[in-house]
């Protein structure tokens, strides 16, 4: 199957038959998080060809970079045969936002079970694993054909036993593809000497890089995407937080790739260094640039 990247966490992917989705397409040129957030690598010129001849759109978790309902409602409207699929949780909260967001296409979302397979055309299936911790509303995205598997973590923190499960359940995985960006407020919302923040941004920032090579150690997938960093900040009173240098927590793509690079060379190798409308395939790995 072929897979194409279309910036931040939206993965198109289309089978041999014809049968084709498309994940947490966030699109919108307002951003998000009322327009203090965008996206970068700027993605909007690709949004036709994202959804061209697509009827599954599969949606992870409730966040504004991942729940477009501007670009949703657009191409919901566009097709009769578009459905949005999306993970029961613990609660029915989400599943309520959803329908409530998009009025008049509440009969098109579809909810699925956690583990459940549900086919997508002939010859693909998917299914959601959400987290365990109950004040969590996030899911990953497993994508499978018959010869391959793509396990899309997006921004989900599953544990070892999930991660495990997944990997048996689909006899290995192809690709992992996962957020590799520190996007919370934390540290950098608070109030802290210069000093006490830098180590506080390290220590995060150290984190979050550990907890990417841990999942990756796990699963062992022949390749790897990283979909870094967080959106561009245009206002300027966040437009400190663009800087790229080894005290950020938001590091873009190319930032976690170079300290992949440094830091753990055998990872780096698999990892692609894809730009939005370009092909998950061994041209763009890390290691051709």
């Amino acid at each position: 199957m072929k897979t194409t990247f279309f910036g931040h966490a939206v993965l198109r992917v289309d089978a041999p038959s014809g049968a084709s989705l498309i994940t947490d397409p966030w699109f919108d040129k307002n951003g998000c998080f009322f327009q203090s957030w965008f996206q970068f690598p700027e993605n909007a010129p690709f949004v036709e060809a994202a959804f061209n001849g697509v009827d599954d759109i599969l949606l992870s978790h409730n966040h504004a970079d991942h729940y477009d309902p501007v670009t949703l409602k657009r191409f919901l409207a566009e097709s009769p045969t578009r459905r949005l699929h999306i993970a029961q949780f613990g609660t029915d909260w989400f599943a309520k936002r959803a329908k409530r967001f998009l009025p008049g296409f509440e009969d098109r979302i579809v909810v699925h079970e956690p583990w459940e397979r549900f086919k997508i055309g002939d010859d693909l299936s998917a299914y959601f694993v959400p987290e365990r911790s109950p004040g969590h509303i996030d899911s990953a995205i497993v994508i499978e054909s018959k010869r391959q598997t793509i396990l899309n973590l997006n921004d989900a923190r599953l544990d070892s036993a999930q991660l495990a499960r997944i990997r048996a359940r689909s006899k290995g995985v192809n690709i992992v593809a996962l957020q590799a960006s520190g996007a919370s407020e934390y540290p950098l919302n608070y109030l802290y000497d210069s000093a006490d923040m830098k180590e506080r941004c390290h220590t995060k920032r150290r984190l979050k890089f550990e907890a990417c090579t841990k999942v990756l150690e796990q699963i062992e997938p022949h390749r790897v995407l990283f979909f870094a960093g967080p959106p561009v900040f245009l206002d300027p009173s966040l437009a400190e937080l663009n800087k790229r240098s080894d005290e950020s927590v938001f590091p873009d793509q190319l930032d976690v790739l170079n300290h992949f690079q440094s830091h753990n060379p055998k990872l780096a190798e698999s990892c692609y260094f894809a730009l939005p409308g370009e092909e998950l395939d061994d041209t763009v790995l890390w290691s051709s640039t």
